[in-house]
């Protein structure tokens, strides 16, 4: 589709995407809002929620979330364990702990010296101009 995508096209699709950005924006919160007061009913009475005429079905479901490691108790028991995992890439510096130590820990001095640049990234930007009488940019 993108090959036969003309400019005029393109232009034509940004009010379209702006239009379908907002009401995912109004959906997702209206969503959210009754998600919480629909979890908050079953936390509360137990059980489930059932409406027969529309098929649906509401209940809770316990998930286990992802597992942690304990690498501070290793590093203790077994620095050369973590020396290894450092080095075929398991640990990961986990950079906002880092921005919030910086500043109290002098260590940390010496970490900065190992810090990569990010990745860089590329994002879609639509904005909404605010026009002139003249069709300049305001």
């Amino acid at each position: 589709m993108t090959a036969d995508l003309t400019e005029a096209k393109a232009v034509e699709l940004l009010g379209f995407y702006d239009a379908c950005r907002r009401e995912a924006i109004v959906a997702k919160k209206g969503q959210d809002g009754v998600g919480d007061l629909l979890r908050a009913y079953l936390e509360k009475h137990g059980g489930e929620l059932v409406d027969g005429e529309r098929g649906l079905r509401a209940f809770l479901q316990e998930r286990e979330g992802p597992g942690a490691f304990d690498l501070v108790r290793a590093a203790r028991l077994d620095p050369a364990l973590i020396v290894w995992a450092a080095e075929t890439g398991l640990l990961r510096m986990d950079a906002q702990a880092f921005e919030d130590l910086q500043d109290s820990h002098v260590e940390c001095l010496g970490v900065k010296n190992y810090r990569m640049p990010g990745q860089p990234t590329t994002v879609l930007k639509v904005v909404k101009e605010k026009w002139g009488t003249e069709g300049e940019v305001a």
